[in-house]
């Protein structure tokens, strides 16, 4: 039993009080999460700006910014094909809230927190701290003001739902591995698997991925009886929702293969820029020291986690290569750490000017704070064969007060520097003067999609509600 209950008679004062203080330990975390939402004022960033507008055009006319009628693969945008989950479900909130981005960012906000609360109930399933709201509470709080959850999901952009989607294809990989002959979880793993080609370009390639991982950790677990290729039906299942799900990318691979866009280091055939790229991203200096040089991603202060989780995290590596021999849940833990290495092929086959890169990186999230999460209960199971708890105490309650120490300096220094206009104006691309805006008789033509003009629409769209800037002038022939 979790020590600190050791000693507590079932509903306890003891369990109460402690049950409260974890209460008071998620309230805070939200409340500082949310802390000056209208900052940093990045309603200009070229990205939120762009996705707004399309999902705005969705919206009123059922195209994109080019005049394509619900595109499936990707919005072109600048070139890079936004993937169109995100802009699909910002076209549904714009219906109920106004459409802007600070509507896009309170929703990626919440994508955010919605994310993290699922991993942590999830963890729940790894440990066996009973109770254990407490040590979660604790970790919660860490992990919401880190930089890798509260910068992105700021700005915001596509990849918001990635902590969300991918926590929850982990989720449903976990129930497959205790239940591979369940038809229901294979009609999920399949569909949660079909959802990777349009969440973010980062998760493209786990499409093609995901289910033979989860083969591969199936059928090496000899602890597995009666299951064979022959009546897997399950995972066959799984793969012909997924097949199904992806026609429309093997009908533009098979075309305009717009889907490959993003990959550059693959289309040049540089495996020794992918190389580099890979090592750039997995790179515990780049998670917990440095972060993303780019201050759009990043705080800028320290890495992209919480440093405490580097403590945990060693643990965590080591505890589920153990438990991979000996635990009954060892083809989970072998596709966590699988998942975990193959996670930054993705960004390692992307341009080589901007890395290490936070927003192509943040689908390695969930499994490094799941390991963080087995990490702590390898030690407390180590303190509890040693018979030191008073280790575990120690370490714990340190780990807690340096954790929170780091997060409070994480987010005031953060917030301080989106208040400075001259690291907004570094950082940022900042709008022209609203007088510039308001120049009724300013023509801007359809075809012209330079930042400065799209400004100029989301301006327009967003005060003014004129939808019509979505609609392209006579003749004009929507880009194949």
């Amino acid at each position: 039993m979790y020590p600190l209950f050791s000693s507590c008679k079932r509903g306890s004062w003891k369990q109460w009080a402690l049950l409260v203080v974890s209460a008071i330990v998620v309230i805070i975390s939200i409340r500082v999460y949310f802390l000056d939402v209208n900052l940093p004022h990045n309603h200009y960033v070229c990205d939120s700006v762009d996705i707004v507008i399309n999902a705005i055009c969705i919206n009123a006319y059922g195209t994109d910014e080019w005049a394509v009628p619900y595109p499936l693969v990707g919005f072109r945008s600048f070139g890079e094909y936004k993937s169109p989950l995100y802009i699909y479900l910002l076209a549904l909130v714009f219906k109920i809230a106004p459409p802007g981005v600070f509507s896009a960012r309170i929703f990626s906000m919440l994508l955010g927190l919605a994310g993290i609360a699922l991993l942590v109930l999830h963890a729940r399933k790894l440990m066996d701290l009973k109770p254990y709201y407490t040590y979660c509470a604790s970790f919660f709080g860490l992990m919401v003001l880190s930089s890798w959850i509260l910068v992105p999901h700021r700005m915001p952009v596509e990849v918001t739902l990635a902590v969300l989607i991918i926590t929850a294809m982990f989720i449903i990989t976990y129930h497959f591995f205790i239940a591979p002959n369940s038809l229901i979880y294979g009609v999920l793993l399949g569909g949660v698997t079909g959802l990777m080609p349009y969440l973010y370009s980062a998760s493209k390639p786990f499409y093609a991925v995901q289910l033979p991982l989860v083969a591969f950790c199936l059928f090496t677990d000899k602890g597995i009886k009666g299951l064979s290729w022959k009546n897997a039906r399950a995972l066959y299942l799984a793969i012909g929702v997924a097949l199904l799900m992806g026609l429309p990318v093997f009908i533009d691979l098979c075309t305009s293969k717009h889907f490959l866009a993003r990959y550059n280091a693959v289309r040049e055939g540089n495996i020794l820029h992918i190389l580099t790229n890979y090592f750039l991203n997995a790179n515990p200096v780049f998670w917990f020291l440095k972060g993303d040089a780019n201050f759009r991603h990043h705080t800028g202060f320290l890495g992209m986690l919480n440093p405490v989780f580097a403590f945990f995290l060693t643990l965590g590596i080591g505890a589920a290569l153990k438990r991979i021999f000996t635990s009954q849940q060892r083809p989970y833990y072998l596709y966590i750490l699988l998942y975990l290495l193959m996670s930054f092929v993705p960004v390692a086959m992307s341009r080589a000017d901007d890395l290490p890169h936070a927003m192509r990186t943040l689908i390695c999230v969930t499994p490094l704070l799941l390991l963080c999460f087995v990490g702590g209960d390898a030690l407390y199971k180590w303190c509890v064969t040693k018979k030191t708890i008073r280790t575990f105490y120690v370490l714990s309650l340190l780990s807690i007060f340096l954790g929170a120490g780091f997060a409070a300096k994480n987010v005031s220094h953060y917030l301080k520097a989106a208040k400075e206009p001259a690291e907004m104006a570094n950082t940022y691309d900042m709008p022209k003067p609203d007088a510039y805006w308001r120049q009724d008789e300013r023509i801007v033509p359809y075809w012209d999609r330079s930042f400065d003009t799209r400004s100029y629409r989301y301006y327009r769209m967003t005060e003014k509600q004129e939808y019509c800037f979505c609609l392209p002038p006579p003749g004009y022939k929507p880009f194949d």
